[in-house]
């Protein structure tokens, strides 16, 4: 797939910046995977003497997640995560733009799929977790193909980047994507219905409305309660934790499908999203640089607690 300027809905109007965004997601997408990671490797040297914003979220993040660490080990922790956030964004436009069959041959290994594909041809209702960890865009190429499914996106305020989102994560046929709106989510519970799986990122704040304050990492975090609500309405729910778990020296990915603990099937919705907090919680550990750290995941403070990110 090569999306560009020609075959974007041309009543979207690019301005000239748009434009020169675009050739450079496109020519990042003709790279290798270890150019593209060289290419975040130089930015990640810039980084160390430029004052990123992100820089510091991470750090706020680690000292807080991770009080069991040393103060050496938690800087470490930090600069590999600040390489390893850099990695992720270099890997988008690789994923998003060049063909499947040129991003796919970087998977390596694949762990659980016979446990995901055993369940969805014994009749369960399949839903699919994927955090924001490792190369979510490699999981989600990777995981469209496998069986029919439905996923949300949040919409972007550029319609053209939304296009480019929406096709990259919808060209291997098997998987349909729709907004972050009361219309996208009836429409999971349509997929639910017809046996689809039904796939979301379960750890980003979903609002004011939209969830429950749980443990996440031991602190009071706004968590989701869709997966649980549509666990409730499936008849027979089997419920995965998925990631790509990225290799050393750009080897590649390993994708995971991990069975969902027995919590988060509980009718209790702040006990359901306890449950997926810790389940979400033990995938990070395995490999804790390649979380999205840079995410201020504590940005709504029950009770008018004091923010984290001042």
């Amino acid at each position: 797939m090569s999306i560009d300027q020609k075959n974007i809905n041309p009543v979207i109007r690019l301005s000239f910046k748009d434009k020169v965004f675009l050739g450079l997601l496109r020519t990042i997408a003709k790279l290798s995977l270890a150019n593209v990671h060289r290419l975040a490797d130089c930015v990640y040297l810039i980084s160390k003497v430029l004052p990123f914003r992100f820089k510091k979220v991470i750090a706020t993040h680690i000292k807080l997640c991770f009080p069991e660490l040393s103060p050496i080990e938690q800087s470490k922790l930090i600069k590999e995560s600040i390489r390893q956030t850099l990695y992720c964004l270099a890997e988008m436009p690789f994923i998003w733009f060049s063909k499947p069959d040129k991003v796919l041959k970087y998977v390596k290994q694949v762990s659980g799929e016979d446990l995901i594909m055993q369940a969805t041809h014994s009749g369960k209702n399949v839903i699919v977790l994927a955090p924001h960890l490792g190369s979510w865009e490699m999981y989600g190429l990777y995981g469209s193909a496998l069986y029919p499914s439905a996923g949300l996106y949040k919409p972007r305020k550029k319609a053209y980047q939304e296009v480019i989102i929406r096709e990259a994560r919808e060209r291997r046929g098997k998987v349909s994507m729709f907004p972050t709106t009361a219309s996208g989510v009836k429409a999971l519970y349509r997929a639910l219905a017809d046996k689809k799986w039904v796939g979301m990122l379960p750890d980003h704040d979903p609002g004011k409305n939209g969830g429950v304050y749980v443990p996440f990492f031991g602190i009071s975090a706004n968590t989701m309660t869709l997966a649980a609500r549509l666990a409730n309405k499936a008849e027979d729910p089997a419920i995965f934790l998925g990631y790509a778990e990225r290799l050393a020296r750009s080897e590649g990915f390993h994708i995971h499908f991990v069975p969902a603990s027995q919590g988060i099937l509980s009718e209790d919705l702040s006990q359901a999203a306890a449950a997926m907090n810790k389940d979400i919680e033990a995938c990070i550990r395995h490999i804790p640089a390649q979380y999205e750290w840079s995410y201020k995941r504590f940005r709504r403070r029950p009770n008018n607690e004091a923010s984290f990110y001042q």
